[in-house]
């Protein structure tokens, strides 16, 4: 939170992403109160500017109310390491991340194609690792996801991917058909809701 669709986030989008992140992740994700950081340079409180280090310091404040786990500022190798569920940033940054991630998983994946091809054993080794590598295919290709989700609508819209193909769309359309079906929304209001005196105290102090 976010992908590319935000580029300047002030302290109460950042704090707004948190909410709309942690219900998905709830609901979606089927993970009861999430574990959720603010995305930095750095884990220490003095790390980042003051937008990150204001916004650190409301939530840390709060972090009993708070429906999700707060952890406070983690860093870009935390969301691959799994300590993390739920990171927020701004769209500049997240977007960054977000093309790293995937050209990653491209690298990875020609790796292995390229060092299979030099070697005979290497062949009859992949022959007996076919189901490890389907899975671990599934995982890494961005096409296995259906987008990027546009929460806080009055619906649903999922954003495809540039390069995006018969794949990738089919599994968006199925994806937003299964977003119909869950109350994402109602649950984001009422989270809104319950957390609008700590987003008033962000707010205040701006």
């Amino acid at each position: 939170m976010d992908l590319g669709a935000n580029v300047h986030c002030d302290e109460t989008i950042l704090f707004d992403f948190a909410v709309l992140g942690s219900v998905y992740a709830e609901v979606v994700g089927h993970m009861p109160k999430p574990k959720l950081g603010v995305l930095n340079i750095g884990s220490e409180e003095t790390k980042g500017n003051e937008t990150l280090v204001h916004l650190n310091k409301i939530l840390m404040a709060n972090k009993d109310v708070l429906p999700y786990e707060y952890l406070g500022f983690v860093e870009a190798n935390d969301i691959s390491a799994g300590r993390v569920q739920v990171v927020v940033t701004d769209g500049f940054t997240g977007n960054i991340v977000l093309k790293t991630v995937e050209g990653t998983a491209k690298l990875i994946k020609r790796v292995i194609v390229e060092n299979f091809k030099k070697s005979v054993l290497a062949i009859i080794g992949a022959f007996f690792l076919v189901h490890v590598f389907k899975r671990l295919k599934h995982k890494i290709d961005p096409r296995s996801y259906a987008g990027a989700t546009f929460l806080g609508l009055r619906g649903f819209a999922v954003k495809t991917h540039g390069n995006s193909d018969a794949l990738a769309f089919a599994n968006s359309i199925r994806y937003a058909s299964d977003l119909t079906h869950a109350n994402l929304n109602g649950l984001i209001e009422e989270r809104a809701r319950a957390l609008a005196d700590v987003r008033a105290q962000i707010k205040n102090e701006e």
